[in-house]
């Protein structure tokens, strides 16, 4: 993690307390904040946006080429300009001539001049580094590039009085607006019109030179002419307009500053410059950070925790200590009504509000806002409020962590709150988020936690973070205080958790080893399997001499499947998945999909082999389910055989001659299956159709890919061939197949027990309206209110009464009942298929068939 402050946080995890997970709330928190200041650090922002490459210089669709300038000037003002300008002369390298930079967060940049300056009010240094920068853009002509990094905080650095305001009324008129509550915007409105640089005016000082605005926004709205307001923006506000927000919010300010303002509403002086000004035909801008940047990183780190995270509004503002309430009902909601999510969720918002200080104590917005919803926040909740510059109002701490736990005494924390004088309250209770100047701003992040009351055994499998029982059964009865206990959970697949381990005991004096969620970390570490290997090296054994028996629960079976499929991701460098469709790939490509999810590992593509005489449902299904879940697919086909049959209308059945095609299908007809009749039949279960339309088709994938590692959804019961399998598979004889390995991750997975797996976890997790406690459906008529057949990952053909999906022609149903509900224990499961009726499976394995 970063730090993104001096010192680490005082924050303490008993402050916050627990989730009945034993995980701290406010570690998982301080985290997601951190994760969303990083995510908006002009160092990653400018390096992801800017691009230069043949002497041009490309952001986003404008592209400029730098051979029409001499000069090359950057201007950066706010509390990121240190970082902008330092990262802009290292991507521009030697083109950049000259610059000047306003910041109160300096870095030395040897190309440019940096100016120190101070926030959140004008200063004397202020209004010095902002005579150079105007002075420097009046040299500046059509033969100059200027590009203007803006960031949160220049309404302050960026100070140039009108010529009839002193610094020191500008001074008191912008404090004052700031303890009345005035929002940013109208806020801006006033500063514009006391100022010979905002709203724009810089634009008119910079023209005609060519100049580019990097905007990093901290206003809700993102709209350039409120950013730092609007010193390249048209302004459309008026001196009237100033006039009116300093009587809605009943502002006082010097005669002097009225009777400035009262002029300029008269006409007396010109107002900023409007749209039609045409010093902005040279200028463009973009914003490329903004506060939804930085919500976006925070809500991927509480996922990767286990909690579903709901960006809100990167918009919210008002006064903080109402918005808190606010949060702290959205949390009761949560809790009471899993609305507008069922816990473990994360509700993560932005925005900027604002304090009508009425009292002379120390605090910020984000302080009063923590205290407010820690006044009223339910149990196993826990709320994060932090300014991502790092300074929350005028004092040294980015902003405060609470939990209902943290404001014991409640009256004290109603008073700090009425003298605005959170500060001390926050810093005694060890709820502060350490300060310090982060290099960013965009506008404030907050992220409240809503653990579940209620632990199950399906919460902490569908997130991946242990290996064995015993590892929960340690963590759950080790945090619970009791030192032997038996925890009555949810009935899981058919058979309660607690059959896993019975009569646990484990010491209290679990609770003294470190924090919880380190406890938690180190005990899964113990737990998983060993042997991960970063080489070709692995275990080719595992799983021989294995059966279904072998692993008698499902929880045994999903681990298993865990750690298989993390080894695979790891070992091979170049694997795919194979996908047809159908339950056991399906099942497959979910745990390669969670475990590349939650170990920050990439997904595969995936290979659909196309034989011709698929089922258009089969098609329709792979085709939604890879965009839903954004997957890269292959389709192998064996072109001259599918080039054949379209040039001559060809129907499954009808016969092909050998001599038609390829030397290279006619050598594994004839040399490797060592076929002898001139003509062979267009059907796939045959052995010839299956082996030219399947597995020649997918050694030709692989060998063109280069692929070391092919996951596969095979399984020890399917059929009597693929009962020796293990759960890596070597394929290394380069006359049948391009050498390579095969994973088989469901191997221990029998039928009934695929079906269980989807029914508790593929589709809960796959479908936002299914029950989190899975529900399994008697048929396409009988699904969840809101859910129909197409939300389901489940192909179609399943609740048609298919068990095993092959070919068009040669697969049959096996009755009309949904796979699901039929004796899977006591039929054959791939009955309708005709390869397997002729006894070809063996032959087809041998050959390189999956």
């Amino acid at each position: 993690m970063i730090e993104w402050y001096d010192e680490p946080p005082p924050v303490s995890d008993e402050s916050c307390g627990y989730s009945e997970h034993g995980i701290s709330l406010c570690r998982i928190a301080r985290e997601a904040c951190e994760t969303g200041v990083r995510a908006a650090q002009p160092e990653s922002v400018l390096k992801r946006e800017l691009t230069i490459a043949d002497n041009q210089l490309q952001l986003g669709n404008t592209i400029i080429d730098l051979d029409d300038f001499t000069r090359v000037a950057i201007l950066a003002v706010g509390n990121a300009a240190g970082t902008i300008g330092s990262t802009l002369t290292t991507i521009l390298d030697d083109i950049v001539t000259e610059g000047i930079v306003i910041t109160d967060n300096p870095r030395e940049v040897p190309e440019l001049t940096v100016h120190v300056g101070t926030h959140p009010l004008p200063s004397h240094e202020n209004m010095t580094a902002t005579a150079d920068l105007l002075d420097s853009a009046a040299e500046y002509g059509a033969e100059t590039l200027v590009i203007v990094g803006i960031s949160g905080g220049g309404s302050a650095l960026l100070t140039a009085p009108a010529s009839e305001i002193s610094l020191e009324e500008l001074r008191e008129t912008t404090e004052a607006l700031l303890r009345s509550g005035v929002p940013i915007n109208a806020l801006n409105t006033v500063r514009k019109h006391l100022s010979a640089v905002k709203g724009g005016q810089l634009a008119e000082c910079l023209a005609p030179a060519r100049t580019v605005g990097l905007l990093f926004s901290d206003v809700a709205s993102d709209d350039p002419a409120v950013i730092a307001s609007g010193p390249l923006t048209p302004d459309e506000t008026t001196y009237q307009d100033a006039i009116d927000v300093l009587a809605r919010y009943e502002v006082s300010v010097s005669e002097n500053v009225r009777s400035y303002l009262e002029a300029g509403a008269s006409g007396t002086y010109t107002e900023t410059p409007s749209s039609d000004d045409q010093s902005f035909r040279y200028i463009s801008q973009q914003v490329i950070a903004s506060n939804h940047t930085a919500l976006t990183a925070a809500a991927e780190t509480c996922a990767e925790a286990g909690y579903e995270p709901l960006i809100l509004s990167s918009s919210i503002r008002g006064e903080a200590r109402e918005v808190g309430t606010v949060l702290a009902s959205i949390a009761e909601e949560c809790r009471d009504h899993s609305h507008p999510l069922a816990p473990p969720a994360a509700i993560l918002s932005g925005g900027e509000t604002t304090v009508h200080v009425q009292g002379d104590g120390r605090g910020g917005p984000n302080q009063e806002l923590a205290v407010s919803a820690g006044l009223e926040l339910p149990e196993n909740a826990v709320l994060a409020s932090v300014d991502t510059d790092g300074i929350d109002g005028a004092t040294d701490a980015a902003g405060a962590i609470v939990s209902a736990s943290s404001l014991s005494n409640r009256k004290k924390a109603v008073d700090a709150l009425q003298k605005n004088d959170v500060y001390g309250l926050l810093k005694s209770i060890n709820a502060l988020v350490g300060g310090g100047a982060t290099g960013t701003n965009v506008n404030d992040l907050r992220v409240l936690l809503i653990s579940d009351s209620w632990l199950t055994a399906r919460l902490w499998f569908r997130f991946r973070r242990l290996s064995q029982g015993a590892c929960l059964w340690l963590f759950i009865v080790g945090f619970s205080g009791h030192s032997d206990m038996r925890l009555k959970l949810p009935m899981f697949a058919g058979e309660s958790m607690v059959s896993c381990i019975n009569n646990v005991e484990v010491s209290t004096q679990l609770l003294l080893w470190s924090e919880g969620f380190y406890l938690f970390l180190e005990l899964t570490t113990i737990c998983m399997p060993e042997g991960f290997h970063k080489t070709l090296d692995v275990d080719y054994t595992d799983g021989e001499g294995e059966s279904p028996a072998a692993y008698p629960r499902l929880e045994d079976k999903i681990e298993k499947a865990i750690a298989v499929t993390k080894e695979g991701l790891e070992t091979y460098d170049n694997p795919v998945v194979m996908w047809t469709g159908g339950k056991d790939s399906t099942l497959t490509l979910y745990f390669i999909q969670e475990v590349a999810r939650n170990y920050d590992l990439e997904t595969p593509p995936t290979v659909f082999i196309d034989h011709y005489q698929h089922f258009d449902e089969i098609h329709d299904f792979v085709d939604r389910w890879a965009d839903r879940w954004d997957l890269d697919v292959i389709y192998a086909r064996n072109e001259d055989v599918g080039s054949y049959v379209d040039t001559h209308g060809l129907n499954p059945g009808d016969e092909i001659p050998v001599a038609e095609l390829s030397e290279h299908n006619q050598h594994h007809i004839r040399d490797l299956l060592e076929y002898e009749e001139e003509t062979f039949p267009f059907l796939l279960d045959t052995y010839v159709g299956n082996h030219l339309l399947k597995t020649v088709a997918l050694n030709e994938t692989l060998e063109a890919r280069d692929v070391d590692g092919v996951i596969s959804g095979v399984r020890w019961d399917e059929q009597e061939a693929r009962a020796e399998e293990t759960f890596f598979s070597p394929r290394h004889d380069p006359d049948i197949y391009p050498p390579h390995d095969r994973v088989q991750p469901i191997l221990q997975f029998d039928e009934r027990a695929v079906w269980d797996t989807f029914w508790n976890f593929v589709v809960p997790d796959s479908v936002e309206a299914y029950p989190d406690e899975g529900y399994v459906p008697t048929g396409a008529d009988d699904l969840p209110t809101g859910v129909d057949i197409d939300d389901i990952p489940v192909s179609p053909k399943y609740f048609a009464g298919f068990r095993s999906l092959g070919s068009e022609v040669s697969t049959e149903k096996t009755t009309a009942d949904p796979a699901w509900l039929q004796d899977v224990e006591n039929t054959v499961e791939r009955e309708g298929r005709a390869q397997d009726k002729e006894d070809l499976m063996e032959r087809l394995r041998d050959l390189g068939y999956m």
